[in-house]
């Protein structure tokens, strides 16, 4: 399954089927519909980023630092958050700075990363996950609809959106207390 999957179920439960078309190849090019093409990748983007909070995606890689650190641009993926940092030697010191990790020796990071879309033709970063590519759609719906200005849609897609990430996350509603009686 790949980005392009997803955008066009999402276009689909939107009914927009010129775009539609134009998108698996059915229509001729047109400037309105390259423009919403750009859009749906930096809102699949923008999508990713709250699933992120709900699904997170775990890496572990292992780094020999060069002149005392480990630049993020070394990491196979851009880390959202740093999970845990092992060390080689208990002695050894790890500071985490917003551009590196300083450390003096071999360090291990696990960490949460987010993915960055430039394409429609690249992989489903969810496919093995609980999160389906509808759950996912109405992410990129609420997205794209805010920068259409059709801000009322985009509530409606983006309380389908969270729910449905609650539920492939696995966190339960909040329980009511009940009400206190007085005598």
């Amino acid at each position: 399954m790949t980005v392009s999957d997803v955008v066009c179920s999402a276009i689909k439960i939107l009914g927009d089927f010129g775009f539609y078309d134009y998108l698996i190849g059915k229509a001729e090019e047109q400037d309105v519909y390259v423009n919403d093409k750009e859009l749906l990748i930096i809102a699949y983007n923008q999508a990713i980023e709250t699933a992120i909070n709900y699904c997170p995606l775990y890496f572990t890689e292992s780094f020999t630092p060069t002149n005392g650190s480990v630049k993020y641009q070394k990491f196979h993926y851009n880390p959202y958050k740093i999970l845990k940092i092992t060390t080689s030697d208990s002695f050894q010191s790890v500071e985490i700075l917003p551009t590196e990790i300083k450390t003096s020796g071999k360090i291990t990071v696990e960490y949460v990363y987010v993915p960055t879309v430039s394409g429609l033709d690249e992989a489903f970063i969810y496919e093995h996950s609980p999160l389906s590519k509808t759950d996912l759609a109405y992410g990129v719906l609420s997205e794209y609809l805010i920068y259409k200005g059709r801000f009322e849609e985009a509530s409606t897609y983006l309380d389908k959106f969270i729910t449905s990430l609650k539920n492939s996350s696995g966190i339960k509603k909040v329980g009511k207390v009940k009400q206190r009686t007085w005598f």
